[in-house]
């Protein structure tokens, strides 16, 4: 593949924002990869910028997720054990609870279960752009000269 903007230069990459094949003089290093130098380089830090922000607020979730699954676990045994005491005196009003109580208890049991099963986008994304990212110092590095 040969550089977008000089049609007889080798590519040493591709830019991360337009997808285009860029050569030693096109190509700017940015954190994960490269861009198109003085056109693609703002939006590719933009989408670094949002690519981390969605890693954090995945952790969030995975974390409020995790606590709405604990705390329905605890209404559901409270429930479940306040409709088995009230069954004796009230059948319809003890199943009632009971029924609640297994039913708080199923919900609070898969937010627990479903919070595992939550990615991270940020790792997936790195590890998918590292095929991109050229090693350090090789734009400064002109094979002619060499």
């Amino acid at each position: 593949m040969n550089c977008f903007y000089h049609y007889d230069v080798p590519a040493v990459g591709v830019c991360r924002s337009c997808g285009k094949g860029v050569c030693r003089d096109c190509a700017a290093e940015v954190k994960n990869g490269i861009a198109c130098r003085d056109m693609c380089e703002e939006r590719v830090e933009l989408l670094n910028a949002i690519v981390d922000n969605n890693s954090r607020v995945v952790k969030v979730a995975k974390l409020q997720s995790r606590r709405a699954g604990r705390a329905l676990l605890f209404f559901g045994a409270a429930f479940g054990a306040a409709g088995v005491a009230l069954l004796p005196q009230s059948v319809v009003l003890g199943g009632i609870m009971t029924a609640l109580g297994a039913m708080y208890g199923y919900f609070g049991y898969s937010r627990i279960k479903e919070q595992k099963a939550l990615r991270v986008p940020g790792e997936e994304a790195k590890h998918a752009m590292a095929s991109f990212q050229l090693p350090p110092g090789s734009l400064d590095d002109d094979p002619q000269t060499s």
